[in-house]
Parts: structure tokens; sequence; C-alpha cells
């Protein structure tokens, strides 16, 4: 799995610490929550000012994908990438050590909220007439259910009151806040399809099938170079819309979090497409962690929104690029188009 710009000792604290943890059990746990923002890793890319590490989005983007590869609940994306991210750019860090999720309710009145059930406070952002409005609200306060979906329980906020008076936010930033919480939702994506192509090999090469391992058989070798080659498409696609996200122009965060979010969606079909054919009935077994991961890519990939709307928006991108050199636009990328 590739890295780039990450410190060697910071990559083999978070693998010792995750390893660990997910031989004892993948559910969320306060008590891990807590040791986890002991060591400064629950607020990587936040000021140090206000209790964060001062890291980087490559820094953040490689605990995210090892947390996602291990199959570890941990609202890093929300809490630090999303939540802590929003509230400093609004002048209102949260300097606390409480435990925040993001929630923007969306034009059904629908309000999806992840990791709420352990939260502290939820930041929710609604729409109304032409204006943002956010709010920081304690969880105490609001009422959550939590209900099934095909990547696993789901927390959303129902019979949600919102404030008046609340303060408003720039359009553009919740566009851009679009971005940020697309592309996390890739990362993740990227680190659970490693794990699945990790568990393809290890099911290949001991199981049996006619005296001799089944990856001998080149159907298999197929399936499996196949979940290898779309991972390794979707995380190259990943890590260049992070660096992207690492200081570049929204324009071209826009470009490169399209490209990761197309790339890893269409990855994702097959991946877990294949996963699942070369593993047979066992991945999907209570007592095989192979149906936790593909769920979740599916469930992941669900939140970016349709696929072919990224896709859309990226055809529509190269159509506006009449003046520009297709391979200078494949190298550095343009602005998406406003839907």
């Amino acid at each position: 799995m590739r890295f780039p710009g990450v410190d060697p000792d910071l990559l083999d604290m978070i693998d010792a610490l995750l390893q660990r943890r997910s031989q004892d059990t993948t559910d969320f746990d306060l008590k891990f929550w807590n040791r986890v923002t002991d060591l400064g890793l629950a607020r990587v890319t936040g000021s140090s000012s206000v209790g964060g590490s001062d890291g980087s989005w490559h820094d953040a983007a490689a605990l995210v994908r090892r947390t996602a590869y291990y199959g570890i609940q941990l609202p890093l994306a929300e809490h630090d990438l999303l939540a802590g991210w929003l509230l400093e750019t609004q002048n209102k860090p949260s300097a606390d050590s409480m435990l925040r999720t993001m929630s923007v309710v969306d034009s059904a009145g629908v309000a999806q909220a992840p990791f709420a059930r352990w939260s502290d406070h939820i930041l929710v952002l609604w729409q109304e007439q032409d204006s943002w409005h956010f709010s920081d609200l304690p969880t105490a306060d609001l009422k959550i259910e939590t209900v099934d979906t095909p990547g696993g329980p789901r927390d959303r906020l129902v019979d949600l009151a919102l404030p008046a008076g609340a303060p408003t936010i720039d359009r553009r930033l919740v566009r851009h806040l679009q971005m940020r919480s697309a592309l996390v939702r890739t990362i993740q994506m990227t680190g659970a399809m490693e794990r699945c192509l990790d568990l393809c090999l290890e099911h290949a090469e001991t199981r049996q099938q006619f005296g001799r391992p089944i990856i001998n058989f080149q159907a298999v070798q197929h399936l499996i170079a196949e979940v290898a080659g779309e991972a390794a498409l979707a995380a190259v696609a990943v890590d260049r819309a992070v660096t992207t996200a690492h200081g570049q122009s929204f324009e071209e965060v826009e470009f490169a979090t399209a490209v990761a979010v197309s790339c890893a969606g269409h990855a994702a079909s097959v991946v877990v497409r294949n996963a699942h054919q070369v593993h047979g009935a066992i991945g999907t077994t209570r007592e095989h962690e192979l149906h936790r991961h593909t769920l979740s890519i599916l469930g992941w990939r669900s939140e970016c929104g349709p696929i072919h709307e990224w896709d859309t928006r990226l055809g529509s991108a190269l159509v506006a690029a009449t003046d520009r050199d297709v391979w200078d636009l494949v190298q550095t990328g343009l602005p998406v188009p406003s839907e």
C-alpha cells in the first residue's frame, strides 16, 4: 500500500496500534478512541493551538486508509477532516476533547450522521432558501435512529429541530466540504479494497481443489489480477486527489476528487464481485471477514452519490476543455463544471 509523503515511523505506529486492535474486535470502542486521541491521532490535521497535530492530508489519509484496511470503526474522517476542519474555517476550533461527527440535512430533510450514537456533539449543516447554516449541537439534545443498510448500521437524526438564527456559511465552502466528504470515502474504499486483495491471495494459496491450491487455476488468477489492477488504479487516483487537496486550488481539488470517486466507484464493482467469486460461499459467512469489507466498500460508495453523475461531470469537463491538450488535462486537471 502506497503512502507518499508519510513518515515511516508514523506508519509503523499506526499499523502496530490497529493490528492489535483488529485481533480483539473491530467494533467501535470509546476506550480505544480515547487512546487514539491521547496519541494525537484523532485530530491529525488540526492546528496544534487547539490540540491538533499539525499533520498533513497525507498523514490523515494513511491513518484513515489503514483503519479501513483493518475494518476498525473509528470516526477519524468525520471528527478531523470534516467537523474539525469546518469549525476551524469558521474560527470556532474545537479545543475540547469531545467527539464530533458531521450531518448535512439533504433536500428531503434526511440527516445522516455517522457515529452519532457515540458522539458528544454533531455539527449540522442545512440549507434555507439560498443560504446555508450550521450549528454545533450537543448529541444529548438530539434524537438518533439507527437503520440497517447494505453497508451496515447507519445513524441518522430524526425529528430534528433546527435552531433559529444559526450562523451562515459560504456556499463555496459547503461545496468544498462535499468534495472532502467524497474524498475521505474513496480513501476508505481503497483501504478495504487492499484488504480484499490480501484475503483473496491468502484464500487462493491455502484452498485446495483437485489436489492443488486454487491459485494455480488460470480462472482464479484472472479474478485476482482484476482485483489487484482495479484496486491499484483506484489507489493511484485517490493518492493524486489527496496530494491535490494538500495546498492546491479548489478547482484542482474538485477535478482530482471527481477522478478519484469515478475510479474508486467503478473499481468497487469489480473488486467486490471478484473477491466473492474467489472465496465462494465462505466469504459471506459470519465467521469470515470478507463480507464486512465488501459491504463497507459499497456503503461508502453510495455515500459519494451516483457514480454516473461524477462521470458526467468529468465528461463535461473534457468537452469544455476544447482549447487544451487532452494529455495536459490528464496531467494537471482543470475545474469541474458546476451542476
